[in-house]
């Protein structure tokens, strides 16, 4: 059950709260008054350097919408490592890369509109 607390500007959505994660989803999920002003998108990436399986730990995104993932190496060609659909702040996804030559890659993460990149390194 919800509760009315103080300071909620949306007693009826639990996703909303003064504090909350700001998603670019048209509300105020923080309550600051201020609409989509947050990152939509935030990656943490481990290890680096990646020799056999690289780990994508997705820390904000947009619930129920697809990212793409794919690594981009220095002569701009393009390894799709998959899509997927997140469901929980945090969550783990884990790709093969023990089969891609060493060298710097450009990991690119989309969802939507929203774009996110980090260097990566692959060595053997």
């Amino acid at each position: 059950d919800l509760v009315k607390t103080s300071g909620d500007c949306n007693d009826n959505d639990a996703t909303v709260f003064p504090g909350g994660i700001e998603f670019p989803d048209g509300q105020d999920n923080d309550c600051n008054g201020e609409t989509d002003e947050g990152p939509p998108l935030d990656i943490r990436v481990a290890p680096n350097p990646v020799t056999n399986e690289l780990r994508l730990i997705l820390q904000i995104f947009v619930p129920g919408q697809k990212v793409e993932v794919s690594l981009v190496n220095t002569d701009g060609r393009v390894y799709v490592l998959g899509s997927l659909q997140p469901v929980q702040f945090g969550q783990i996804t884990q790709y093969e890369v023990r089969n891609m030559a060493a060298g710097t890659y450009i990991l690119r993460v989309r969802q939507g509109a929203n774009q996110l990149t980090k260097k990566v390194l692959i060595i053997r």
